[in-house]
């Protein structure tokens, strides 16, 4: 029908990608389920689940946001544990179903 070709559209018109990103880190990394996201944030579990959607295909096919993903992971480790004496990885995937751990470099 028409209206389910452009509601897609309507979706990605009204997305906020900073808010895509805070949604699905809390989702991803964060380890909270859609409805957890949706009450932490005061969104619905639809607008949770098309930001995970989004955020998902953003780093499947934007290398620059795939990196920012990993600088955001990386400083928020950084900025909430202590340095560690020798690199560590992190069991969570950042990109692309990416098979590599994000690895936090030791601080010297």
């Amino acid at each position: 029908s028409a209206a389910a070709r452009v509601m897609p559209t309507l979706h990605a018109a009204r997305s906020d990608p900073a808010r895509d990103l805070r949604l699905a880190l809390l989702h991803d990394a964060a380890g909270l389920d859609r409805g957890e996201v949706a009450r932490r944030v005061g969104v619905g579990r639809t607008c949770v689940f098309d930001a995970i959607r989004r955020h998902a295909a953003r780093l499947a096919s934007d290398p620059a946001y795939d990196e920012l993903v990993s600088r955001v992971l990386r400083t928020a480790v950084r900025r909430t544990l202590p340095a560690p004496s020798e690199a560590i990885d992190l069991p969570m995937r950042v990109a692309r179903g990416a098979e590599e751990p994000l690895v936090v470099p030791a601080m010297s």
